[in-house]
């Protein structure tokens, strides 16, 4: 699947700009995933229940992203569609394509700007503007590129052979991994690994983004296709083509699990976390200054009772950047400083989570 795709990969959105800020309702946790064999998208909740259709009845559906606002685009037959995420609306970006597989998505100060795209028989990367203007090929002679991730000025793809990454205007094109056959990747910002699967020798592997340390995590899979990242739960997701099903094991991959079964054959998935809120009833946002931020901002906040707390400050993406908090503190007020002068001027999210529950907001 793609972009960052997958990545399990969180939507978030909303909260609060230039120092005031809103809290929210009830997270919304979801995953996303394509079935070529019985033409449809389909989503569920992050433990595998509550399986429902949201798109049906649409040749070869292959690869699926969200735009971290409140679209799904998806590629399938020759075509480059989005709906809204519960798949009502859907309408045509581009037409007439030869074979559109991986497709992402580039920002600029936070606004979606681009939309990128493999096409597996043309073997080329292109992007255009999301209304679908202004198309151009930006790499092209490629041995049948399959999926696509964008991170900054980079972006990332499989082909047939290799894993590699290139400048968004196609230079500098660097090979990361030739062996097997990689398929679907997911990008592990927080811990700076890429995580993919081997439709060839049936594995999932991960290496570093540098190209370093490579490792299987797992053999004997039954054509691994796509996989994505289950943040919330810290978890890794794949889809298993020929076994018709849907699986999940934590990052070092042991214990695998069948968590969907009985599915045709599923193809990309991504997961989806929309924390439009999430209020939590134990600790109060008091302030974040300066906000807009200039090289480094202030979280201070107040906790009703003990409570184990986790700080982490997300990207864009919903990307995890850093954690500035992960243990039990005592009831009161407390103060927390981001270093920030490492990061581009953009939009980034800070997430407080308390057991089960999250709470997001904005800082610019």
């Amino acid at each position: 699947m793609t972009s960052l795709k997958k990545s399990i990969i969180l939507l978030l959105l909303l909260c609060f700009a230039m120092g005031n800020f809103a809290q929210s309702p009830k997270a919304t946790l979801k995953i996303y995933w394509t079935d070529p064999m019985y033409e449809k998208i389909q989503r569920s909740n992050l433990n595998g229940s509550g399986v429902e259709d949201i798109v049906t009845g649409i040749a070869d559906p292959r690869f699926i992203m969200y735009d971290y606002v409140d679209k799904i685009y998806f590629t399938h037959d020759e075509y480059i569609k989005r709906a809204n995420m519960d798949g009502s609306d859907i309408e045509t970006v581009l037409s007439g394509l030869t074979s559109p597989m991986g497709i992402a998505m580039d920002f600029e100060f936070g606004t979606p700007s681009r939309i990128f795209w493999t096409d597996n028989q043309d073997g080329t990367i292109s992007s255009a503007y999301l209304d679908g203007s202004d198309v151009q090929v930006v790499i092209s002679d490629l041995p049948e590129p399959f999926d696509l991730a964008i991170y900054g000025d980079e972006m990332y793809w499989s082909d047939e052979y290799f894993l590699s990454r290139a400048k968004l205007d196609g230079s500098n094109i660097e090979g990361l991994y030739g062996s097997g056959r990689p398929r679907g990747f997911v990008l592990g910002l927080w811990n700076q690994v890429i995580y993919w699967t081997d439709d060839l020798e049936d594995r999932i592997h991960m290496i570093n983004l540098d190209g370093t340390g490579h490792e299987v995590l797992l053999e004997g899979r039954n054509n691994p296709k796509d996989i994505a990242l289950d943040l919330y739960n810290e978890k890794i997701v794949w889809t298993e083509y020929g076994g018709g099903n849907i699986q999940h094991a934590d990052y070092s991959a042991w214990n695998p699990v069948v968590m969907i079964p009985n599915l045709g054959t599923p193809l990309c998935v991504i997961s989806y976390i929309n924390p439009f809120g999430n209020s939590i009833d134990e600790i109060e946002v008091t302030g974040i200054f300066p906000n807009p931020a200039s090289g480094s901002t202030t979280i201070s906040y107040k906790l009703n009772r003990p409570e184990h707390v986790q700080l982490t400050i997300l990207d864009n993406k919903g990307s995890i950047l850093t954690r500035l908090v992960d243990q039990k503190q005592q009831p009161g007020n407390h103060q927390v400083t981001w270093d920030a002068r490492d990061c581009p001027p953009g939009i980034y999210y800070y997430q407080f989570r308390i057991g089960s529950q999250s709470t997001t907001g904005k800082i610019i």
